[in-house]
């Protein structure tokens, strides 16, 4: 049993983080009417990060390539998910078919995110009916 846990931690310790090496040229957050979203710009990918009012950051969009468009697996809760970085990386753009959140149900949901012009925008149906975002951001400096 000891060997065994010396194997998974020594395994852990070797493995370390898959992007530990990715070098973030570029950060840019901005606060919106109910979160704040933060992108993190390395040369040829962005992760993008929400911050919910209990100031916890999470992953909104995955490590992805920019300029590609990235495909995301379904879960017990959405149908795939299509994230793609545009704009030289500075633009967010993803599309649910269908999407069970803890507040309601999105059908056919487009959501923008331009860490450029600090505009979030988006479409599609919440709760049976439909609706358009089209919100301003502000710069948050860090």
């Amino acid at each position: 049993m000891k060997k065994l846990f010396g194997i998974v931690v020594l395994g852990l310790l070797l493995s370390g983080n898959a992007y530990s090496n990715a070098k973030v040229l570029e950060t840019i957050s901005m606060k919106c009417k109910y979160f704040t979203y933060k992108i993190d710009r390395e040369k040829n990918y962005a992760t993008v990060y929400k911050k919910n009012k209990a100031s916890y950051w999470g992953i909104y969009a995955e490590r992805s390539k920019i300029d590609e468009k990235t495909i995301l697996p379904e879960t017990t809760s959405r149908s795939e998910k299509s994230i793609e970085i545009g704009k030289g990386g500075y633009r967010l753009e993803t599309y649910v078919k269908h999407s069970e959140l803890t507040n309601g149900i999105c059908k056919q949901c487009k959501i923008i995110l331009d860490f450029k012009k600090l505009r979030r925008k988006g479409k599609g149906n919440w709760k049976g009916k439909p609706y358009n975002l089209n919100e301003k951001c502000k710069l948050i400096k860090s």
